[in-house]
């Protein structure tokens, strides 16, 4: 992940379980969204919409599940939407408070979680004071 206004990029690995959804995730690439974060719930960036040209690989209940509020910060999750080609992508990058059941399947790499951090921060003063729109880009390893 790339945000370029903001001058950081964070790279992200697979992890021990859904390891297919990464690998689809990364036949998805390159994408941009706009960035946002998540309110209520902690501390989250969130991007509502990206682009997918293939279908999704799985099935919402047959999918490893990670309870996104004990898991490590920098976890990437995603959520498919019902409206084919879209996806929502979500990283937690400190302490969330919902405790919900999500798919998970990346992990920022250890080195990249100060300019993660900073990023989450950046752009939560983007979502509720500043309103500055922050592009997001999804870029495979090689093309960063």
């Amino acid at each position: 992940m790339r945000w370029p206004s903001l001058g950081k990029q964070v790279r992200f690995e697979k992890i021990s379980h859904n390891q297919h959804i990464f690998d689809w995730w990364v036949g998805q690439l390159p994408a941009k969204a706009v960035q946002s974060h998540t309110i209520v719930s902690g501390w989250c960036l969130s991007t509502l919409v990206v682009r997918t040209r293939a279908p999704y690989p799985w099935q919402p209940d047959a999918e490893v599940l990670e309870d996104i509020s004990k898991a490590a910060d920098g976890r990437m999750k995603i959520k498919h939407h019902r409206i084919w080609g879209s996806a929502q992508v979500l990283v937690k990058y400190d302490q969330r408070s919902e405790d919900l059941q999500d798919i998970t399947f990346a992990n920022a790499c250890e080195r990249d979680l100060v300019a993660l951090r900073e990023v989450g921060t950046a752009v939560w003063k983007a979502v509720v004071q500043t309103k500055q729109v922050i592009i997001v880009e999804f870029v495979k390893a090689e093309e960063a």
